[in-house]
């Protein structure tokens, strides 16, 4: 959907696209459920998955994504479901997502994140979802690609759980939820808050390294927090980079 106001779109199920290539698709190329420089909008029960192909390397479910959201506002996604993909639900992009709403759903098997908000996502608010085995991290607000975009800032993540997210023995950043920085400068994610989370892993080894991660602490006035949150088998540590 491209350049659409004021609509809603409800129980859309996209499944089973697959692919036998020689190279694997290149990232972005993949999506189940694609929506462009639109407004207004509500994403009411969505599920997608299934998603991945065999290439000479093998099987993967990476670069795709079930949902993609990029350069639109005043939306609310709303009880999505999404599984076995390469990330469940993606806000990003160059032009900017703001003032949005992701309530309930349930991202799982995901091959990296199930939840991402990134580049230059602005004025969020995420409540009451699950993110359940996703590689890398439930949850995660990544910086902004370009030095022209503006950073993520005000992003809120209240009363959601990533439960055994990671991958066992895979030796990068893993989280249940986290904050990255994208591009190396000093324009990072900013007034990023978790609310009333827990980052559970219950595996032996856990995969989840650290249950909140923040990878660069923000300047006083524009840093990332988290209030009442719980974790639970982490690796590494319960918390990196937030303020005591």
């Amino acid at each position: 959907i491209v350049q659409s106001r004021g609509f809603q779109v409800t129980d859309a199920k996209v499944s089973a696209i697959r692919y036998r290539l020689r190279a694997r698709p290149r990232d972005d190329l993949l999506q189940g459920i694609w929506i462009n420089r639109s407004a207004g909008f509500q994403l009411v029960r969505p599920v997608v998955s299934d998603l991945g192909g065999r290439d000479d390397q093998g099987f993967s479910r990476d670069n795709n994504r079930a949902i993609a959201i990029s350069g639109s506002s005043g939306f609310a996604v709303r009880d999505l479901a999404v599984s076995r993909c390469g990330q469940g639900l993606d806000v990003t992009g160059a032009e900017g997502n703001h003032d949005f709403q992701v309530i309930a759903g349930h991202a799982s098997d995901c091959f990296t994140w199930g939840f991402k908000f990134a580049n230059s996502a602005q004025r969020g608010r995420v409540s009451g979802a699950l993110a359940e085995r996703c590689g890398l991290g439930g949850f995660v607000v990544s910086g902004r690609s370009k030095l022209s975009d503006p950073p993520p800032a005000d992003i809120e993540i209240a009363d959601c759980r990533a439960l055994d997210c990671g991958t066992p023995g895979v030796n990068r950043t893993m989280f249940g939820f986290g904050v990255l920085q994208a591009h190396p400068d000093t324009e990072y994610p900013r007034r990023v808050r978790f609310l009333r989370r827990a980052a559970i892993d219950r595996r032996k080894p856990p995969g989840m390294r650290w249950g909140f991660f923040n990878e660069i602490a923000a300047p006083p006035g524009q840093r990332n927090t988290v209030l009442d949150c719980t974790v639970s088998g982490a690796a590494e540590s319960d918390y990196r980079g937030f303020d005591a």
